[in-house]
């Protein structure tokens, strides 16, 4: 016979919250399903309808969670003959748990609050940490990575021995090891996404060029101590407003910040190669190793 289980998702997270289970009621004699069921249920109306379906079932989950949670509280509060009392919020002030006013509150009353509130998330949130992941994983991950930085290594080797102004090209920058142990051991990550691969890189080479006009190579209006850790925290800032943050990026930057004579001496050039063209060389490698693995897939967009 025909049935259907329609996945329960998290609207906030994306994880299956449960499955709801679709029978048929009753077997009349003489009566079979439609042939044609599975053209059936694709169509958009029905795929509407199980949608709609699986939020009511996470929503009516959560309110009886909740209806529950509530007659203990109700319960508790009867048992302790404690009273709860309804407070009316004034605009600009706010309440805590006795209904009391937060204004009313001495400076050390709130700081010690923040204090010991602060201090408690120090002890974790009880989540269950990722366990290891199988054989087949771990090698997919080490060939890839291994390949993916040795392409790099291999063009860098050759492309030295060009010279340019006064030292010579490169490519090879440390950044671009955590780039690749990224888009091989956690590919369905969004941070790993060629979009914020690169978006993220040009992002923090621009950013770390355009801070070091400040240092004391040009304009010399601040140590560059003090314009290093600017850049990265600019660019991330950028790539988060922009929705492609990408941290091994910031490396980028602070390479070339607190870079040697011959990472500053490319210039502009650095944007381009190394940062772009070691991108475009993992990107490509990702998408060609990474697809190779029947459990692997590589980008989920562009």
């Amino acid at each position: 016979d025909v049935s259907v289980g329609v996945p329960i998702l998290d609207p906030n997270y994306g994880y299956v919250f449960g499955v709801l289970m679709l029978y048929r009621i009753g077997n009349k004699p003489g009566r079979r399903p439609n042939q044609n069921w599975k053209e059936i249920s694709k169509k958009d109306a029905i795929v509407n309808l199980i949608q709609q379906g699986g939020k009511a079932a996470y929503w009516s989950m959560h309110l009886q969670e909740a209806l529950e949670s509530w007659g203990k509280l109700r319960a508790a509060s009867e048992d302790k003959e404690t009273r709860l009392e309804l407070t009316v919020s004034q605009p600009g002030k706010t309440h805590d748990a006795s209904g009391h006013e937060e204004g009313d509150k001495t400076i050390v009353e709130r700081f010690s609050h923040f204090f010991w509130k602060y201090i408690k998330k120090f002890r974790g949130q009880k989540a269950t940490p990722p366990g290891p992941h199988t054989w087949q994983f771990s090698l997919w991950s080490f060939l890839g990575t291994y390949i993916g930085v040795f392409i790099i290594t291999s063009i860098n080797n050759r492309i030295r021995e060009i010279d340019y102004r006064d030292h010579y090209i490169f490519i090879l920058i440390n950044s671009m090891g955590a780039v690749a142990g990224m888009l091989f051991s956690a590919p369905t990550s969004p941070l790993v996404q060629p979009r914020n691969v690169v978006g993220g890189h040009l992002i923090a080479s621009v950013t770390a060029l355009a801070m070091d006009y400040l240092g004391p190579s040009h304009l010399d209006l601040l140590d560059q101590w003090i314009i290093a850790p600017m850049a990265p925290a600019i660019a991330i800032f950028i790539m988060s407003k922009l929705g492609l943050i990408h941290p091994p990026a910031c490396a980028c930057a602070v390479i070339y910040m607190m870079g040697l004579p011959e990472i500053k001496n490319v210039g502009w050039l650095y944007v381009v190669c190394p940062t772009l063209f070691d991108c475009f060389l993992l990107i490509t490698a990702a998408v060609l190793i990474n697809n190779l693995s029947k459990d692997r897939s590589y980008p989920l967009y562009w």
